[in-house]
């Protein structure tokens, strides 16, 4: 256990890197529920839409991260997920076709590093 001495805030710090997409607009993210058979009606900034994301990653081996107050949808592996025997390509390949799956149509992935601070 570690003890802390020294100033403590409420604020909080997030940062990332993951290979795959970020989603901004719920009519995907509807779609995806569609085609995956998960009962909801999602709309900009709702509690529901966190959790119908959290459901659908975690179902197809995913990460979900939500940006901050809500903003961008974050689906992907982290890279530190990356077996030792994987080569980086055969990494790509198997997120892009289980979001290409999940949403319908192929997309396109990207290595993306965030961060943010809430204070």
């Amino acid at each position: 256990m570690k003890i802390r001495r020294g100033f403590v805030s409420n604020s909080s710090t997030t940062s990332f890197c993951i290979y795959g997409i970020c989603l901004d607009d719920y009519t995907q993210l509807q779609k995806a529920c569609d085609l995956n058979n998960i009962k909801c009606n999602v709309e900009d900034d709702d509690f529901e839409s966190y959790e119908v994301c959290e459901e659908i990653a975690t179902k197809n081996g995913l990460e979900f991260i939500s940006g901050p107050q809500g903003e961008g949808m974050f689906f992907g592996k982290r890279l530190s997920d990356m077996k030792d025997e994987e080569t980086f390509g055969q990494f790509k390949k198997a997120i892009e076709e289980k979001l290409s799956r999940i949403f319908g149509e192929k997309m396109n992935c990207s290595v993306m590093e965030e961060a943010w601070h809430d204070g």
